[in-house]
C-alpha cells in the first residue's frame, strides 16, 4: 500500500523514521531516533503473537468476539478485551496493539512520540498537535483536522474505511475515526463503527452506537456528503 499520507506528517522538533517487520509498517516520530530498539521490540512482539496464533487459529480468523484466553500473552489478551468491547474479532485491534505496546515499552519515558501504523496513530505529547482525517476520494478527505491537546495524551486516533486500505470492512463509510486512550480499543471500535454504516443516513444512529462502547471518547464518521461527530472532538 502506498502510504502517501506520511509525506504530510511534520511535527516540529521530532525525528521521523520507518520501522518495518513483515506486515507491520510503522512510521515513528520521536525526539531521539530509537529505530533499532523499536525494530527489535516489534520483531519480538510479532513473534509472540504469531506463535500464539499458530495454536489458536480462531484468533486470526474470527469476525466476532471470542472468550478471553487468560493464558494468552499480554498483547493477545488486550486484543481479546478490546474486541469484546467493540463486538468484532480480536485481529481488528492488531494495528493499535503494536502502536501502544511499542510506546509503553520503548518510549515510556518520552514526552513526545507519534506512532502510526496503517493510518492508526498513538500519540504522547506535551504540546498541541493536529491529526487530519483521510477519507479516500470523499471531498472532505484531508480537510478535517482534529485538535489533540496535552490533556488528552496519551491518545489513540484510529480510522477504518470501507473505501480504501487492506483491512476488511462490512460497511460503506468513507471513514470512521475513533478517539480513545486505549489504542487496542480505538482500532477495534473504528472497525466496528465502520461496519455499522451502510448509508449516510445511518450516521446519527451509529454515533449513538459509538457512545455506548466503553472508553471511546470521540468519534467522527464520514459517508458520502455527510459527516457526524461526537465527544471530545474539536476541529481546527
Amino acid at each position: 500500500m502506498n502510504r502517501f499520507y506520511r509525506k504530510t506528517m511534520a511535527a516540529d522538533g521530532l525525528n521521523y523514521y520507518r520501522v518495518v517487520v513483515k506486515e507491520t509498517d510503522l512510521y515513528i516520530a520521536s525526539a531521539v531516533d530509537k529505530s533499532k530498539q523499536a525494530y527489535e521490540f516489534i520483531k519480538k512482539e510479532r513473534a509472540v503473537l504469531e506463535n500464539y496464533i499458530k495454536t489458536n487459529s480462531d484468533f486470526l480468523h474470527a469476525l466476532i468476539p471470542l472468550p478471553i484466553d487468560e493464558k494468552a500473552p499480554l498483547i493477545a489478551k488486550h486484543m481479546y478485551k478490546a474486541a469484546n468491547s467493540a463486538n468484532v474479532g480480536p485481529m481488528a485491534a492488531v494495528a493499535g496493539a503494536f502502536c501502544q505496546r511499542l510506546c509503553e515499552e520503548i518510549y515510556k519515558n518520552d514526552n513526545n512520540v507519534i506512532i502510526e501504523n496503517g493510518g492508526d496513530i498513538y500519540i504522547k505529547t506535551d504540546r498541541e498537535r493536529t491529526v487530519s482525517i483521510y477519507a479516500g476520494k470523499n471531498t472532505l478527505s484531508g480537510k478535517l483536522k482534529i485538535k489533540i491537546t496535552p490533556a488528552m495524551s496519551p491518545i489513540a486516533v484510529c480510522t477504518s474505511s470501507a473505501k480504501f486500505g487492506h483491512s476488511l470492512s462490512l460497511g460503506k463509510a468513507d471513514a470512521a475515526c475513533i478517539l480513545s486512550h486505549d489504542a487496542y480499543l480505538a482500532d477495534a471500535a473504528a472497525t466496528s463503527v465502520c461496519n455499522q454504516v451502510k448509508k449516510p443516513e445511518d450516521i446519527p444512529n451509529v454515533l449513538e452506537y459509538a457512545k455506548d462502547i466503553k472508553d471511546v471518547i470521540g468519534a467522527v464518521i464520514i459517508c458520502g456528503g455527510k459527516i457526524g461527530a461526537w465527544g471530545e472532538i474539536e476541529f481546527v
